[in-house]
Parts: C-alpha cells; sequence; structure tokens
C-alpha cells in the first residue's frame, strides 16, 4: 500500500525532520557517540496497518515517532536501572546499531508491543497488526523497560557477556546483596569455629543454575535469601559452640 501524500508529508515533517533527534539519543545514552546509531523505519509498511487501524494521515509522522520516542525513554530506564552490565549487554546484544519499528511475525498471536534482537544485531521494535495506529494505542505505558530486557537478555546469556547470569541477577547481586551483614555472619563464625579467614562467597552461577528462577521476585528473592541463610548459619553455630563449652 502506498503512502497518501498527506501522510508522507506528515512523515517527512515529523518524523524523518526530527529522527536524528532519536538517534543522537540513542548513542549519548550508551555513551556511543563515535557510532552512527540508525533508526528504520518502511512508512509503507506501516501506514497499510495504522490505516486500518484508525490512524489519521495528518498525524501519522507523529505517531511514528511517539513510538521511536517511546524506546529512547524505555532505554533511558533500562539504563539507569542495570548500569554498566545493563548498558553493556545491550551493546554486545545491538551490534548492527540499527533500531526498526515492524509488524510482529507472529501476527495477531503477538503482544501489543514487544522487542527482539536479530541474528545480525538489530534490534526489532515489534508492533501487533490490530494495534499500530489504534485510538487505543499508547506507546509510553507499553514500551517499557521490561521489553528491552526481555528482548536481549536471551542474546547475553548465549554470549555469555555477565558469566552466565542473567542480567536481573546480577542486578539483584549487586544491589541486593549486603556485604555488612555477611561480614558480621563471617566473623560470627570465625568465633564459633575459633577459625580465622572464614570466607562466605557464594558462586552465583551454579546458585542460579541450580534454583531457576524464573521471575523477577524470585531472582531477588534467591539474593536477600543467601544472605539470611548466612546469617542463620553464623547463628547456629554460634548456639552450638556455647552448648559445647
Amino acid at each position: 500500500m502506498s503512502v497518501p501524500s498527506v501522510a508522507e508529508q506528515s512523515v517527512q515533517a515529523e518524523f524523518h525532520a526530527r529522527k536524528d533527534e532519536l538517534q543522537t539519543a540513542i548513542a549519548a545514552l550508551l555513551g556511543d557517540e563515535d557510532c552512527d546509531w540508525v533508526i528504520e523505519v518502511d512508512a509503507a509498511v506501516a501506514w497499510s496497518y495504522a490505516s486500518k487501524n484508525g490512524a489519521e494521515a495528518p498525524s501519522f509522522g507523529a505517531l511514528l515517532y511517539t513510538h521511536l520516542e517511546a524506546f529512547v525513554a524505555s532505554l533511558r530506564e533500562y539504563l539507569q536501572l542495570y548500569g554498566e552490565s545493563g548498558k553493556s549487554c545491550f551493546l554486545r546484544a545491538v551490534t548492527a546499531h540499527i533500531v526498526t519499528f515492524e509488524v510482529n511475525p507472529l501476527g495477531p498471536s503477538s503482544d501489543v508491543i514487544s522487542g527482539s534482537v536479530s541474528a545480525d544485531g538489530i534490534y526489532r521494535m515489534l508492533f501487533h497488526p490490530g494495534w499500530f495506529g489504534h485510538p487505543s494505542c499508547d506507546p509510553p505505558m507499553l514500551q517499557v523497560v521490561q521489553t528491552i530486557y526481555n528482548a536481549v537478555d536471551p542474546v547475553q546469556l548465549s554470549l555469555q557477556v555477565l558469566d552466565g547470569l542473567t542480567l536481573r541477577a546480577r542486578y539483584a547481586i549487586d544491589n541486593l546483596y549486603d556485604p555488612v551483614r555477611v561480614r558480621v555472619a563471617q566473623r560470627r563464625l570465625e568465633a564459633a569455629l575459633d577459625m580465622d579467614g572464614v570466607v562466605l562467597d557464594p558462586n552465583w552461577f551454579q546458585v542460579y543454575g541450580a534454583l531457576q528462577p524464573r521471575h523477577t521476585l524470585a531472582v531477588d528473592s534467591v539474593v536477600k535469601s543467601c544472605v539470611s541463610y548466612f546469617e542463620r548459619m553464623s547463628t547456629d553455630f554460634q548456639e552450638s559452640s556455647r552448648i559445647g563449652k
């Protein structure tokens, strides 16, 4: 389907004329200003779905811009949450430095908005064929941090970017593991065992590999439970040593 002239003018004025802002923002967020990040959209294909879903030609360019703007906003939040680990995972996965916006090949059974990383390193923003352009579509509400995470994490796992850990597991270890509480448990164990140099250092790859937590709360609870386990174990040894005296 060809794009009507009114819609094409809108795309030029509201999307293409402003696309550099988004591309520059992606590079800046990733600290990758030396590389050109490119946003690619086939306006004719996008219009073929948007027009069926009720989109108006004069606002079609703004519609496209809003979706890509929502991606940049969610990328910013993703990087704020996951930090350098998240950045490394994204850069190692999206090696082509290209972001596309296209229909989900799963068709009507697909999510409203989702993402994937192609074998050649392209980040693909994927929209539901019956949603894009519909009056109810709200990109900022649906293009969220988890969308990017779900696209990037399987790729980084296959590349062993985080030594076999998921990005959420790395986040939990870095932010929820309390070294102060663990050091107290270590000192308690040393006193109970009359032994110097006790080390409590979880092998996180083995821990997560054995437990296989599936959800965010479960991933986070592994770290919290590990700290609590060290505390209980050290207390038990401490009580046993007192009884034995």
